[in-house]
Order: structure tokens, then sequence, then C-alpha cells
């Protein structure tokens, strides 16, 4: 079967990581070869696991780690580039980094592999840069990048209609254009996970607990300040209920929850390894997910959702974007607009009725394995190489 190489600038432990790691590992148990270019991070591939068992993070049959700093190191990267994927039939890069269309040389040179663009993000105008305000020299790059790359690829995956939508209008065929959305490892994320460890550790005891997991950064401040208001409202109607808060970033949270008074009732974990995610959630009996209506938000679909839903946890949530789409039908609660008081009304709604997390919270599991497990998504991902390949033949060959 063939060879795969999965390029990423982002570091090993980001979101978009797991995203390729969790479709590369059910790509090998269709006989493909996954290889991946990424970056050192957080997560390694020593510590988290090189295998594609059950568990493992970064399943994949070579690493390739690019040299630093990515963008100040071209020659040797792409040397580098160039070696990884020799021989390989599909290259599939995230969108997020002009570097590593550059250093591969797209659209520059011959290659007779298929490309295949994974915009699992959004990053140019309207997206990332002008959400978090990188605007000037950067945030006219990142636009023409997202712009021309997705034109180059001979498929192009999307997580959402939304940037379904945006493909189209910059020139994108329909016919290249697949829905992969973000998703979760079945063998990872499940209802099974045995939660009396964490809550001893955290003292939860039989306390009602809401979880709230994000990056912690201060550009998001109003969202995160919205979701600890809202657990104020939940814990004024059910005394006692804790909130399990994960994340890093440079927004002070905690400031931000001593002045609400909350200090007694947060528990603030800082980062958090992925392999440690699923004994978290498990503790938790709600989980709340705060985003914005920005086009940003809009044309996202965050990984955590399908990792709650897997694990069997109801989500209160805006109905924001692909969110309304994936907690619909009574998968999920969704409330109008980020509004504090009435997603605390459905926290505390939740965590006083058993039978109706245990309601939502079944419905969400049916969901989650039909439509968001990686092991669902690689069968989808080989029609959409299929494709890819199908659209490079007879391929361009390097050389005479």
């Amino acid at each position: 079967m063939e060879k795969v190489v999965f390029v990423n600038h982002l570091p090993l432990g980001s979101a978009s990581s797991y995203r390729q790691a969790g479709l590369a590992k059910y790509l090998g148990r269709l006989g493909y070869h996954p290889d991946l270019v990424g970056r050192a991070g957080k997560a390694s591939v020593r510590s988290e696991g090189g295998s594609a068992g059950p568990g493992s993070a970064f399943p994949f049959d070579r690493t390739f780690l690019w040299r630093e700093p990515i963008g100040g190191r071209p020659l040797q990267n792409a040397l580098l580039a160039a070696s990884a994927t020799k021989g390989a039939a599909i290259v599939h890069v995230n969108r997020a980094s002009p570097y590593t269309a550059t250093l591969l040389g797209f659209g520059l040179v011959p290659r007779d592999y298929a490309l295949v663009v994974d915009m699992e993000d959004w990053d140019g105008y309207g997206g990332y840069s002008s959400y978090a305000r990188k605007r000037g020299p950067r945030g006219w790059l990142l636009t023409a990048y997202e712009r021309s790359f997705p034109r180059a690829a001979d498929a192009v995956l999307v997580v959402s209609e939304r940037l379904r939508s945006y493909m189209l209008s910059i020139g994108v065929e329909e016919e290249k254009i697949f829905n992969i959305p973000n998703g979760f490892d079945e063998e990872f994320f499940h209802p099974d996970i045995d939660p009396t460890a964490v809550r001893k550790q955290y003292g939860f005891g039989n306390s009602p607990t809401v979880m709230y997991s994000s990056a912690l950064w201060s550009f998001e401040r109003r969202q995160h300040e919205v979701a600890l208001e809202a657990f104020k409202k939940a814990r004024s109607e059910v005394p006692g209920a804790k909130l399990l808060l994960t994340g890093a970033g440079d927004f002070d949270v905690k400031k931000v929850v001593r002045d609400m008074g909350l200090e007694d009732s947060v528990v603030l974990t800082g980062f958090v390894p992925r392999s440690q995610m699923p004994e978290l959630m498990a503790a938790a009996d709600v989980a709340l997910h705060v985003i914005s209506y920005h086009p940003f938000h809009q044309a996202s679909s965050p990984m955590i959702i399908s990792e709650y839903m897997a694990m069997g946890k109801p989500i209160v949530a805006p109905r924001s974007g692909e969110i309304a789409t994936m907690l619909s039908d009574g998968v999920g609660m969704l409330v109008d607009g980020l509004d504090p008081s009435a997603m605390g009304a459905a926290l505390a709604r939740l965590l006083g009725d058993a039978s109706l997390r245990a309601r939502l919270g079944q419905r969400a599991i049916i969901r989650s394995r039909e439509r968001y497990s990686y092991r669902v998504a690689a069968a989808h991902l080989r029609e959409a190489y299929a494709e890819a390949c199908s659209a490079r033949s007879p391929p361009r060959r390097v050389g005479p």
C-alpha cells in the first residue's frame, strides 16, 4: 500500500499533530505506511509512544524533525523535506505555515506525489490573523498563502461547511474538496474510564463537577470570563459544584478566579498532556465549551467536542458554527450567544438531573462513533487520497 508523508510545522503535542496522528494510526490499519515531518514540542514521539497500538499518540513509521528555527534554515529543511518525501505516493500537509509550501517547493518544481492540503483550521484574514489581531506583513502573507496553496492541491480537506464554502469561493474545484472533521481515537477516548483516582486527587468527592478546557490566551479573555461567570451562576443553583479548568497561556486565570471569589470551587491544572485528558474528562459530570461567533470559530471543528462526546459527557456550548451541527438534535445543550446566565442555567439543569445527563451522554457517544472517530475518518480519507492520486495520473516525474 502507498507511503503517506504527513507534514506539519506545528509542534508535536499540538491539536494539529494529534489530528494527523489519529488519521495515521487508522490509515496504518488500512495498509498505508505513514511518516511524519514535524517539529519537536511538549510531547515527543519517545514519550508518547511510536507504535500504532491502543493509546499511542504518534503512530508513524518514521519521524523527521525540522531544523530549528524552521524558517531560518531553508536549505537544510528543503533537503530534509526532499529526503522525507522521496518515494511518497501522497504528501498530506497541514494548512498553517507558508514555510512548508516553500520548503517542499509545491507548484514550483515537478513532483511525483499527490498533494493533499488539510484545511483543519483557518489562518488568513477572517481567520486567526484577524481573530488574534496579527495583521501587517504576516497577515498578508498568511492570506496569500491560504488562497493560493489549496488551489495547487490534488485534494483539499476541510473540517466544516463554512470552510468548504470558503474553498469554493477561492476557486478550488468542488470534486477535490472532502469534509474530514476533527475527531478522536476511540481506543483512547471512551466512556469506560474509571474517574475515581482523578476525583480523589482533586478532592471532588461526590461534588457535581464541570470541566472547561481551553488554550488560555489573553486575546480570548472574554470567552474565559464567560465560562467562569457561567460556572458561578451554576454554583449558585447547585451549591458545592466544582470546576475543573485545564489549559495554559498568557491569560491570568488565577486572578480572575480570585476576583470572582471562586478559589474554593475551581481547580486549575495548567497544561495537561493529551495522554492524561481522558482521565480528567472521565472525572467531570458536564463539559462546558465557550467560543465566539467570529468567522474563525464558525469555521472550526473543535477536537475537544468530539472527545467529550466520545466520553459520554453532556456538553453546554454556544450555537456557533460547526458546534451547532455536532451537538444538534439533543446531543448537547446549545445556548444562543455568549450568555453566561443562559450557560449557567444549562449547567445547573444538567448537574441536577442525572437522567438527562445520561440521555445526552448516550446520544453523544453514538454520534461520535458514527461521525467523528478517526477510524471512520480514515475510511473517508482513503477516498480523498484516491481522488488525489487520480488527479496526478499520469504523475510528473523529476528528472529526464
